[in-house]
C-alpha cells in the first residue's frame, strides 16, 4: 500500500519506470491494503507542521540500545551490531558501537569505540587498549565525523540537540526542521493505513514523503525519499511497534530500511534493491537521561593519542593490571572459533595472541618509561 499512490503518479510521468516499480516493489511494499471505508485527512500541512513542532519541543533527551542481527555482508556470517546512542539538549551525545558473533560476545569486541560529546569536548575511547583521542568542540558545531549520520537519528528524525541538525543534500531531514520548512506543503486527500494505524501523508512533492500518526504526537511510521532526476524511490524506512514514553513521545522498537538504485541505461528502467536492513531496539529511555552518561573519565594508565600523529601521553599513572585483563580477554576469545580446529592451529592462535599482547604492552611500558625519564630530565634542568 505504501507505494501504490506513488506508482499511479509515476505512470503518468513514465510508463516504463512505473512498470519497473510495479515489478520490483509491489510485492514488498503493498503489504497493508486499506480495509473498510476511506478516511479523509483531517489536518492541513500547516496544522501538521505545528503538531510536529509541538511534539519535538517536548523531546529533551533519549537513549536507545539497538541490535542489527544481519550486519554488513563484508563481515563473517553471524556477525551482529550492537549500538547504544544517547542525545540530550543542548549539545550532549553518546555513541557506543560494538560487534558480536555467535562465538564472540559483543563485550569482547577488540574494535569497540565509545565517543562522548559534551558542550565543548569530544573523547573517542577504545576500552581494549585504554587509549583515547581528545579535541575541543563548540556548541555551535555539528557533531563530528560520521556521528551526525547515526542511523537511529536519521530513521526516526528525532533531534533534541541545539547543534546544527544534519541535512541530506542540503535539505531538511530532521522532524524539527521539517516542521518549519515551506517545502512540505502537500497533504494527501486520504489518510493511509500503515501497520494498522491511520496516517496523514505529508509530502515535499517528488522529494520526500512522510506517513505520520497524528494521534500519537506525529510519530513517524514510514518515509520515502525520491530522486527528482529519475523519479525513483531512493530510500524507504518503515518504523513499527512504537512505545509511549514521558512527554507523549513515541519511539519505534523496530526499523526497516530499504535502499534502491534505478538503472536507466537500457530502454527499460530496472530497480535494484541494494540493501534491506532491520534493527530492533532492546532498551530505550526518554527525557530522563542523566548528564553523567556523557562524561568520560580516563582510568589508570590511560593513553591520550595525538590527532596529528605525535607521541602518545599517559595521562594517569598505573594501569599495570591491564596486562592481566588482556590475558583474560585472549583466553576467553581464544576459544571463539567457528569450527573445531587442530592442535597445532590452536597453538598458533595462542602464540599469535601472546605476541600481540607482548608487543602492545612492550610499547606501552616504553612510553611510560620515556615519559618518566623526560619528567626527571625536566626536574634536573630546573
Amino acid at each position: 500500500m505504501l507505494l501504490c499512490s506513488n506508482i499511479i503518479k509515476s505512470v503518468l510521468r513514465k510508463k516504463e519506470f512505473a512498470a519497473a516499480l510495479i515489478l520490483s516493489f509491489s510485492m514488498l511494499y503493498c503489504t497493508n491494503p486499506v480495509s473498510g471505508d476511506e478516511k479523509l485527512a483531517v489536518y492541513t500541512a500547516e496544522e501538521i507542521q505545528k503538531k510536529i513542532a509541538n511534539a519535538q519541543s517536548r523531546l529533551k533527551s533519549y537513549a536507545v540500545t539497538y541490535v542489527n542481527d544481519e550486519y554488513d555482508s563484508s563481515f563473517p556470517s553471524g556477525t551482529y551490531l550492537r549500538r547504544k546512542i544517547a542525545a540530550k539538549a543542548p549539545c550532549q551525545f553518546l555513541h557506543v558501537s560494538l560487534h558480536g558473533h555467535a562465538e564472540l560476545d559483543w563485550t569482547d569486541d577488540p574494535y569497540q569505540q565509545n565517543t562522548y560529546v559534551t558542550d565543548t569536548e569530544v573523547y573517542n575511547f577504545n576500552p581494549v587498549n585504554q587509549a583515547f583521542f581528545y579535541f575541543k568542540i563548540s556548541p555551535e558545531d555539528p557533531l563530528p565525523g560520521s556521528l551526525k549520520w547515526e542511523f537511529f537519528c536519521l530513521a526516526t528524525g528525532l533531534w533534541p540537540l541545539e547543534r546544527p541538525a544534519p541535512r541530506r543534500n542540503q535539505k531538511p531531514w530532521m522532524l524539527k526542521e521539517i516542521a518549519t520548512s515551506e517545502h512540505y506543503a502537500v497533504v494527501r486527500r486520504n489518510q493511509e493505513l500503515i501497520n494498522g494505524r491511520w496516517c496523514h501523508v505529508l509530502e515535499w512533492p517528488d522529494e520526500d514523503t512522510l506517513w505520520l500518526d497524528v494521534e500519537r504526537s506525529c510519530a513517524l511510521l514510514a518515509r520515502e525519499t525520491w530522486d527528482p532526476q529519475h523519479l525513483n524511490t531512493r530510500e524507504y524506512f518503515e518504523l513499527s511497534e512504537h512505545h509511549r514514553f514521558p512527554g507523549e513521545i513515541w519511539l519505534p522498537m523496530k526499523i526497516r530500511r530499504i535502499r534502491t538504485q534505478v538503472d536507466q541505461s537500457s530502454q527499460k528502467s530496472t530497480a535494484t534493491i541494494l540493501s534491506d536492513s532491520h534493527i530492533r531496539v532492546v532498551h530505550a529511555q526518554v527525557n530522563d537521561v542523566p548528564d553523567n552518561m556523557f562524561l568520560y573519565q580516563p582510568g589508570p594508565g590511560a593513553l591520550r593519542l595525538s590527532t596529528s600523529g605525535g607521541r602518545a601521553i599517559q595521562v594517569l599513572s598505573g594501569g599495570y593490571e591491564h596486562l592481566d585483563q588482556i590475558v583474560q580477554w585472549s583466553r576467553r576469545c581464544g576459544y571463539a572459533l567457528p569450527h573445531k580446529t587442530s592442535f597445532w592451529r590452536d597453538i598458533s592462535l595462542v602464540c599469535a595472541a601472546f605476541l600481540i599482547v607482548f608487543t602492545f604492552e612492550s610499547y606501552r611500558i616504553k612510553q611510560i618509561q620515556q615519559h618518566s625519564f623526560e619528567r626527571k630530565q625536566d626536574t634536573t634542568n630546573q
